[in-house]
């Protein structure tokens, strides 16, 4: 039962090689996803785009304000015959909201039901049929530690840890409360020198008593003890507030940390402190490097974003911020003006994609998808169709993608491990002479 509670836990321009260097959508003789596979002699599926969501018992989602929400999630996708994603959805959405109303052994399965098809595209009804199971509660709550010669030795008492779990005896059991239980005792442990501290849940099921025990063994690893501490772009006075009171050999206290780094970042930002600080830990010595970097602060509060967008930027903790920086200085120029760099919902479209950058700009906004090198959009073709008003775009060759259906036109642009989508004809056409020259 272990595995269930934790598994909750040259430019070239796609398609647009004209002399002109004008980019457009794929329409005949470009080589569609299907074509490719008859050409190749693999047998063709068409792809599945979701019409409609339907419960297929009297039995539906403990909070009925979640129907709603897979239902569009659905309906926003656009699958391959036998692809995760529909079991993806039934496995963390709809099972994960019967597991915190405590039916810890709920199923659901999906079927597809066709209501029109041709040979490149089917579309289907998703009937959903759920078997909640047995209601169970929380049993008793045990903790162990890891090491096996002492089994009975923490570093803080029972009871203690014991109130970081809201749950009490007898309550529902709530696999998200659990979850989170987890993460308090991360924070407690990290907040006096404790950085590799695990934790793990083992459930001991009775389906008579209806009770779910937990036993968590508490992997503590060493305490660390502060190594270097240093603050960059704050005034001095303002960096002696940290460095007077966290000092080499004292013993780490991340909280201590945070707080000084929260109490130093403009309300106007969302940024967490993580994002900030730069801890380098030797696992020999058993010491943390401190760096608190503000720099990266001062720049993007000086930038052309509202203060919406300041509430969203992209931040350095993401994989592709240098890239995805270098981007924005190559393509400015020529009147255009790159406003903001945000977070992309299209960060995982690809596989062995590293993440996206949404970029607002002065001609309009486009999305940049950045694969790990040295991995290149070089094979990928796609095909443009229109379903129902829509368009739906479908990709082949290496990476590869599921597709995605959009309510307007788009155009592609790749270089490398880059590939650029807008639906601004004129910002492709300019991204294609720009990228050309570097």
């Amino acid at each position: 039962m272990l595995a269930g509670l934790c598994a909750l836990l040259s430019v070239p321009m796609i398609g647009a090689q004209s002399q002109q260097r004008k980019p457009r959508s794929c329409s005949p003789p470009c080589v569609s996803t299907d074509e490719f596979r008859e050409m190749t002699g693999d047998k063709v599926y068409p792809k599945i785009i979701v019409d409609n969501v339907k419960f297929d018992s009297s039995v539906h989602l403990p909070d009925s304000n979640e129907e709603p929400e897979i239902i569009s999630e659905l309906k926003q996708h656009m699958f391959d015959r036998g692809s995760e994603g529909l079991d993806e959805i039934l496995e963390v959405r709809i099972r994960g909201a019967w597991q915190d109303q405590g039916f810890f052994k709920v199923l659901a399965s999906g079927q597809t039901q066709v209501v029109s098809s041709d040979s490149t595209y089917e579309l289907v009804v998703v009937k959903i049929r759920v078997d909640p199971g047995l209601q169970y509660r929380l049993g008793d709550v045990r903790f162990r530690s890891s090491d096996p010669d002492d089994r009975e030795t923490l570093a803080f008492p029972r009871e203690e840890l014991r109130k970081l779990i809201p749950l009490q005896e007898g309550d529902i059991f709530n696999v998200t409360k659990i979850r989170e239980s987890l993460d308090a005792m991360k924070r407690l442990y990290g907040s006096d020198g404790y950085i590799n501290f695990v934790a793990t849940p083992a459930t001991d099921v009775d389906d008579i008593a209806r009770r779910i025990s937990l036993i968590m063994e508490v992997d503590e690893g060493k305490q660390f003890r502060v190594g270097k501490v240093e603050v960059l772009g704050l005034e001095p006075s303002k960096a002696a507030t940290l460095t007077s009171r966290v000092k080499p050999g004292d013993v780490f206290q991340y909280s201590l940390v945070e707080a000084f780094v929260k109490a130093n970042i403009p309300e106007f930002l969302d940024v967490t402190s993580s994002e900030v600080l730069k801890m380098r830990k030797c696992e020999r010595d058993g010491t943390v490097d401190i760096v608190a970097d503000f720099r990266w602060l001062a720049r993007h509060s000086s930038s052309e974003c509202d203060a919406r967008e300041l509430l969203n930027l992209l931040k350095p903790s993401d994989p592709i911020y240098l890239e995805a920086m270098d981007l924005a200085q190559v393509l400015r120029g020529d009147g255009l003006i790159v406003k903001c760099v945000l977070p992309s919902k299209m960060a995982n479209v690809f596989e062995g994609q590293v993440g996206a950058a949404l970029y607002r700009t002065n001609r309009g906004d486009f999305e940049a998808l950045f694969l790990k090198k040295p991995a290149t959009f070089e094979s990928v073709k796609f095909t443009e169709a229109q379903k129902n008003g829509h368009y739906v775009y479908s990709f082949e060759g290496k990476p590869a993608t599921t597709g995605w259906i959009s309510l307007r036109r788009e155009y592609f642009v790749k270089q490398r491990n880059l590939m650029l989508v807008t639906r601004e004809e004129e910002l492709a056409v300019y991204f294609d002479k720009a990228l050309n020259l570097h």
